[in-house]
């Protein structure tokens, strides 16, 4: 079996550390050949969440914006959250919800998260392109200079 990814975005939201583990989101526009994700006629990017290994021992800085290639591969985890938790991190008015706390606490869902695990990472740009209409970078871009490279194997 293959598993492998290498994909192109732009760090979207802010990096965060769980666990000793470096995580960010991934904004990636899809290539021109294949079928574009509109709102409101404009293309939108897929997401996903990286993660960079605390056993890589590297610094690196994550700056929102930043044009960056990922090498990896895809894993899948499993974990529980709590009514209590979810609840903290539910949108619209769930404070009408009359639940008490031996529910929210006992109350669980199971969850599965599909992540990028990144063995090599490459720092391609530290600003945002500029974007025509359609989500694609234009000729007034400018082209990354500088390539920096850091690879998550040890």
């Amino acid at each position: 079996m293959i598993n492998e990814v290498v994909i192109e975005g732009y760090i979207a939201g802010s990096p965060w550390t769980y666990s000793g583990e470096q995580f960010f989101r991934l904004g990636s526009y899809r290539d021109r050949q294949r079928p574009s994700k509109r709102n409101e006629n404009r293309d939108e990017p897929d997401y996903v969440t990286c993660r960079l290994e605390s056993s890589s021992g590297l610094p690196v800085m994550l700056q929102v914006g930043t044009l960056v290639r990922v090498h990896g591969y895809l894993q899948s985890r499993y974990y529980s959250e709590s009514l209590s938790d979810w609840l903290k991190d539910a949108k619209g008015p769930t404070n009408t919800l009359s639940i008490g706390n031996e529910a929210r606490a006992t109350c669980t869902h199971n969850r599965v998260v599909t992540e990028i695990v990144a063995e090599r990472l490459v720092m391609l740009s530290q600003q945002k392109a500029d974007r025509g209409k359609n989500g694609r970078e234009t000729k007034a871009a400018k082209k990354p200079a500088k390539t920096a490279e850091a690879t998550a194997s040890s």
